[in-house]
C-alpha cells in the first residue's frame, strides 16, 4: 500500500513530546479548559514511561488524570470523556508510527490525488475521487477518504508555509503550523502532518537551487530517455519554470495532452510526463527524508 524508505521503517518518534503534541492539538488543551505545563509534563512522561506510554486505556486514564487537577473543566465525566479522547488519538499515533505499510505514503498519495484532481478538473474531483470505492478495486471507500482528508490538509498547511513570507520564517512557525493542521483534521495523525511540512520544505530546497530544465535533464538520464524525449517533454513543462510550479504546469499539461486528436503520441507523452512526475517527487522525498534524520 506504501512505498515506504528505510528511515520509516525503523521511525520511532520521542514518546513523551508526541503525548504533549496530542494533548495539545484538541480545543480543550488550547483554551485552557483543561491545563498542563509543557515542560513540567514532558519530563514526566519521560521520567514515568509505563504509567503514561501505556496502551490501555483504563490505565493511562488512571494515572494521568491527577494531572488535571488546576483544570478548568471540574466535572469529572467531561474529564473522563476528554482523556478517552486524548488517549484514542495518541495511539492513533503509535499506531501509525510502527505501521507505516497501512498508510499511504506522501508520494503515492499525492501522484494519485494530483492526477486524478488534473484529469476530472477540480470542480469535480472530490466526487470523481469517492466513486472509484464503487469500481473493482482493492481502494476501498474508507481509503480514498483518508486520500481526501490528507489531500486538504496538505493544502491547507502549504497555504500556511508560503503565506509566512519565506522558507526561513516557515520553518520557525513549524510548531504552530502543523498544530493547526491538527486541530483542523483530528482524524490525521500528528506524525503525518509532520511528514507533509517536511515534503513542503523539500520542495523549497529545491526550488532555491533547481528549475525545471534540471529536473528534465536528471530525469533523462535516470531514465534512459533521449534527448528528443526530453524536448518532448520540455514543450509541456517549461524548462525555465519554478519547480514550485511543477504541479500547476503538470495540470496544464495534463490537459494539453487531453486535447490532442493523436492518441497514440498522446499515450506516450502522457508516460514520459508520468514519469517526470515519479522523478520529481522522489526528488522531494530524498530531502525530505534528510531533513527529517537531521530533526530526529
Amino acid at each position: 500500500m506504501t512505498n515506504t524508505t528505510e528511515t520509516n521503517k525503523n521511525f520511532e518518534p520521542d514518546k513523551a513530546h508526541l503525548l504533549w503534541r496530542t494533548f495539545n492539538r484538541f480545543k480543550e488543551a488550547r483554551e485552557g479548559l483543561l491545563r498542563l505545563n509543557k515542560e513540567t509534563s514532558i519530563r514526566t512522561f519521560k521520567n514515568q514511561p509505563d504509567l503514561y506510554f501505556t496502551m490501555d486505556t483504563d490505565k493511562f486514564i488512571k494515572n494521568i488524570a491527577p494531572l488535571f487537577s488546576g483544570s478548568l473543566i471540574t466535572d469529572k465525566d467531561k474529564t473522563y470523556r476528554f482523556l478517552q479522547k486524548f488517549h484514542e488519538s495518541y495511539r492513533k499515533e503509535i499506531y501509525y508510527s510502527s505501521n507505516r505499510k497501512e498508510h499511504f505514503s506522501m508520494d503515492i498519495l499525492f501522484q494519485v490525488i494530483e492526477t486524478l484532481f488534473m484529469e476530472v478538473g477540480a470542480n469535480k474531483a472530490e466526487s470523481a475521487v469517492m466513486n472509484l470505492s464503487d469500481q473493482k478495486s482493492s481502494i476501498t471507500r474508507q481509503d480514498l477518504e483518508q486520500i481526501m482528508s490528507y489531500l486538504k490538509a496538505y493544502n491547507k498547511m502549504s497555504a500556511r508555509f508560503q503565506a509566512s513570507g519565506n522558507m526561513k520564517k516557515a520553518i520557525e512557525l513549524s510548531d504552530e503550523i502543523i498544530t493547526s493542521g491538527a486541530m483542523e483534521h483530528p482524524d490525521i495523525p500528528i506524525l503525518a502532518l509532520d511528514s507533509m511540512f517536511n515534503l513542503i520544505t523539500a520542495q523549497f530546497i529545491l526550488a532555491q537551487k533547481y528549475q525545471c530544465k534540471q529536473l528534465l535533464s536528471a530525469w533523462r538520464k535516470e531514465y534512459g530517455f533521449d534527448e528528443v524525449q526530453e524536448a518532448r517533454i520540455a514543450k509541456l513543462l517549461p524548462p525555465n519554470t519554478s519547480l514550485l510550479d511543477f504541479r500547476n504546469n503538470y495540470a496544464r499539461a495534463i490537459q494539453t495532452l487531453q486535447s490532442q486528436k493523436e492518441e497514440m503520441e498522446s499515450e506516450m507523452d502522457l508516460f514520459l510526463l508520468r514519469t517526470v512526475s515519479n522523478y520529481y517527487t522522489s526528488w522531494i522525498n530524498q530531502v525530505a527524508n534528510q531533513i527529517s534524520k537531521s530533526a530526529a
